[in-house]
């Protein structure tokens, strides 16, 4: 009793230490932090200034590694390669957004004091402190009695809520300053309530596709047209191309061969010194059967790859196979047993997977091999002739914007500032690595903003300008239709050869199956008179003609109920857009650089 006892307050502990620390990643730069990827992050003494004022790359790099432990916290499971861009671009974003806030507080002089943090941790603690399963009750709410006596118990610590308190009151002040003047009338309250009560029932048609023949594909005169009605549609930013070469990491056949030797291994343990094979299946399978003791159950000739099934149907039960390799690796086999089942032969097996993957020093090997190639050519080498040595092929990737997909590369933000601030035949100085291997690039080619020539996007535009006849027509078909329909819907589905359709009962907040949310669609339900026929109604789904059946209305006794939440809904929503207006009016006015690719803002 006494363990268990002692065993929940260190839970807690932990537990309020975890989420003061989430919360002090966007707060307190001093903690500890550093690592991450491989892939080096900014380097020298600032990444950025903000008016004038430094970011350090201490400060740039421990910011980051709480959003990579927040990352695996949140997902369970470490950043992959192109989940870092993200996380690199929220650690900019985070670093420019606090020092940003850090100079408005200090120029409105807003400070903390112990006096409020003992009032708040007394009467209204962090929502993270007030979840934390030991102060709540058997029905999982907050418990007050069992939180006040958790405040004078001493072998609580308190410190790190204190210090969370302590680096987020200032800011909260300030967003409190900010969002002063957030309010919620009356009237807000009621048309919210209205929006997600009030419901309607339609009946409509929706315009069917072109008839055959009714289409023909655009000639080069509509094609013209359509791209210069449109010509705003095939703007683009500046664009660029790189050169680059890639040391992949390649499994090498030493590598191979000692995932064979380890195998080997695992099965002279199974073989000679008797250790059981479930278990080392448990500890050495890169399979998913690992945890079922690499058990398959049942499988049939033509259910495994022809590699596996040749070895294990070769088998007696208990006789465990020499290691083998497939496309999956390499793998040993133990034939469980055989039965006939419909005619049909069948086995149960069991297997211990080991995947050939490059080894830590062949991973060294190929970043070397890349880290010399770019030695090469900033030695003066031309970086044709340092790839021609090294023995790999220079490939040129196509035109590129700021935001777009790089083939071969990705989408690593490196790659992109470097395309974007380095001059034509400049090299990067430092190597790129993804999952696949370690890259050298080089500024091949850039291009200034423009319009895309028709000629490039003709494909496009002749697609488009296809698909805006279609709607066209369609829409035509519709709008005949209710000129000769005599007024009922029906003869609106008649004219077009469709059928009416209805949908159930919806509010102005809800999402239509196969219409959508907050369309024209849905506006007309809730304007139209009932009984009365619309006009043709065009979302991005289709074109439509609908018949309001019924408005029903929202009840008002339900009003008093609700109305508590939508108001706090309701401010929150204000304050919240108040603050990041009054932010981006912030941003939008300061002077920042991004010294990590050589961009300002």
């Amino acid at each position: 009793m006494v363990m268990s006892a002692m065993r929940e307050k260190t839970k807690l502990i932990f537990f309020l230490v975890l989420l003061a620390f989430v919360g002090l990643v966007f707060f307190d730069w001093g903690m500890q932090g550093g690592g991450g990827r491989r892939n080096k992050g900014p380097t020298g003494n600032e990444v950025g200034r903000v008016n004038g004022v430094g970011i350090s790359n201490d400060i740039y790099l421990r910011t980051r590694q709480g959003l990579v432990d927040q990352f695996e916290q949140s997902r369970g499971s470490a950043p992959e390669t192109a989940d870092f861009d993200a996380i690199d671009d929220e650690t900019w974003m985070t670093v420019v957004r606090q020092t940003l806030l850090d100079q408005e507080i200090k120029k409105y002089g807003i400070s903390t004091n112990d006096p409020e943090i003992v009032e708040i941790l007394r009467n209204s603690p962090p929502e993270f402190v007030r979840s934390a399963p030991v102060f709540q009750n058997e029905s999982g709410q907050f418990d007050p009695g069992r939180y006040q006596q958790a405040l004078s118990d001493p072998n609580f610590d308190w410190l790190p809520v204190e210090q969370y308190l302590k680096e987020t009151l200032p800011a909260s002040k300030l967003e409190n300053f900010v969002a002063l003047n957030a309010r919620v009338t009356k009237s807000e309250v009621q048309a919210r309530f209205n929006d997600e009560n009030e419901k309607a029932r339609v009946r409509f048609v929706v315009a069917p596709s072109p008839l055959p023949g009714e289409l023909t594909p655009p000639d080069d005169e509509k094609i013209r047209a359509y791209y210069d009605a449109h010509r705003d549609d095939f703007k683009i930013g500046e664009r660029a191309s790189l050169d680059m070469v890639r040391f992949p990491k390649s499994a090498t056949p030493e590598d191979s061969a000692q995932v064979r030797e380890d195998l080997a291994d695992v099965r002279r343990m199974i073989v000679d010194e008797k250790k059981d094979f479930a278990d080392l299946a448990k500890t050495w399978s890169e399979d998913p059967s690992s945890e079922r003791g690499g058990d398959l159950g049942f499988f049939a000739k033509g259910d495994m790859v022809p590699e596996f099934e040749k070895v294990a149907f070769s088998l007696s039960p208990g006789q465990v196979s020499e290691p083998f390799a497939s496309p999956f690796g390499y793998h040993i086999v133990r034939l469980e047993e055989k039965k006939t089942e419909a005619g049909v032969e069948k086995i149960r097996a069991s297997h211990i997977l080991m995947k050939v993957e490059p080894s830590s020093s062949t991973e060294r090997a190929q970043e070397k091999a890349a880290e010399d190639f770019l030695a090469q050519v900033q030695a003066g080498k031309s970086f044709a002739d340092a790839a021609k040595d090294a023995g790999v092929t220079v490939e040129r990737t196509p035109l590129f914007d700021r935001n777009a997909f790089i083939p071969g590369i990705g989408v690593p933000r490196a790659a992109t500032r470097f395309a974007f601030s380095a001059k034509v035949g400049e090299t990067r100085p430092e190597v790129l690595e993804d999952e696949r291997g370690f890259v050298a690039i080089r500024l091949a080619e850039k291009t200034p903003a423009g319009t895309r020539p028709l000629e490039e996007v003709r494909a496009d535009v002749e697609r488009l300008a296809a698909d805006a006849e279609r709607k066209e027509v369609a829409r035509a078909r519709l709008a005949g239709a209710i000129e000769n329909a005599g007024g009922t819907l029906l003869g609106v589905a008649k004219a077009v050869g469709g059928v009416v359709d209805t949908v159930a009962a919806f509010s102005k907040t809800t999402f239509v199956p196969n219409i959508g949310r907050r369309n024209e669609f849905v506006a007309a339900a809730f304007s139209l008179p009932p009984g009365k026929l619309s006009g043709v109604i065009e979302t991005d789904r289709g074109a439509y003609v609908l018949e309001v059946v019924e408005r029903i209305p929202a009840d008002p006794a339900a009003m008093a109920a609700q109305e508590p939440q939508i108001r706090q809904a309701l401010l929150t929503e204000k304050r919240r857009n108040f603050v990041t207006s009054w932010l981006e009016q912030i941003l939008a006015t300061s002077q920042i650089e991004d010294l990590r690719g050589g961009q300002s803002m």
